[in-house]
């Protein structure tokens, strides 16, 4: 029975934790996106349903362990079953964000610059992608696929609070992301070390450690020949 409430109240604190960040991005985006309304003017159609989706998931980031930890678990497996729909909506419309952005990019300044801003971009696009597939092929293994949908989650801590670091402190883009990535990565490294400590399945947040660190080394090495290389190589690729 101990066992069974130390279960509820995580994932009680999980769905908290998460209403939290909804906050922070909400608050984030504030003067850079909401303040337009009902306008909103400066933005396409593509922003509006790249946000909603977004929105949608960390809602639902709320609501599943919330289930989960007040034991309406077959309400739980109904809500996930929207996931289906709406990840892959997210990675189609992050790869469509990313396409515009560069275009954008490639008529206001040169294709290195175009290139070496969709850095961040690209890495959470492979980091969304490739949790969310962990996250489902681990599904009957609670423990990791709740780990990889967490690793999901945390993506949402950069944009949130690199546009508050700027927006409320004036914080420089590049400061905000560095400062924005450090949290991302504390985050990963407390849970690690949290399932270290209690002998649980280390493996999904090590891996998160590492894809986060690996985001943040993608965008340092911005400019550099190989990154630029194999940027030149997508951008080919994109209609």
């Amino acid at each position: 029975m101990d066992n069974q409430n130390s279960s509820s109240r995580t994932y009680i604190q999980i769905a908290l934790c998460f209403l939290v960040l909804y906050g922070l991005i909400h608050l984030g985006f504030y003067r850079t996106y909401f303040i337009h309304f009902p306008g909103f003017k400066p933005f396409q159609w593509m922003h509006h349903v790249h946000g909603f989706l977004m929105s949608t998931w960390i809602l639902m980031l709320i609501i599943q362990p919330l289930l989960i930890g007040l034991g309406k678990r077959n309400m739980h497996h109904r809500v996930g079953k929207l996931s289906y729909i709406v990840a892959p909506l997210i990675i189609l419309s992050m790869f469509l964000i990313t396409r515009m952005s560069y275009h954008k990019g490639i008529v206001s300044g040169s294709p290195r610059e175009a290139i070496a801003d969709q850095a961040l971009s690209l890495g959470q696009w492979c980091i969304f992608t490739c949790f969310y597939i962990l996250a489902m092929v681990y599904r009957k293994q609670p423990e990791r696929h709740m780990r990889y949908i967490i690793g999901t989650g945390l993506l949402m801590v950069l944009p949130g609070l690199n546009r508050l670091l700027g927006t409320f402190f004036e914080v420089t883009s590049e400061t905000g992301i560095f400062i924005s990535s450090m949290v991302t990565i504390g985050i990963a490294l407390v849970l690690l070390t949290r399932d270290i400590l209690k002998r649980r399945a280390w493996i999904p947040y090590t891996l998160i450690v590492f894809a986060y660190v690996g985001i943040y080394l993608l965008y340092a090495c911005r400019y550099s020949d190989l990154y630029q290389a194999i940027g030149n190589l997508i951008a080919r690729t994109l209609p």
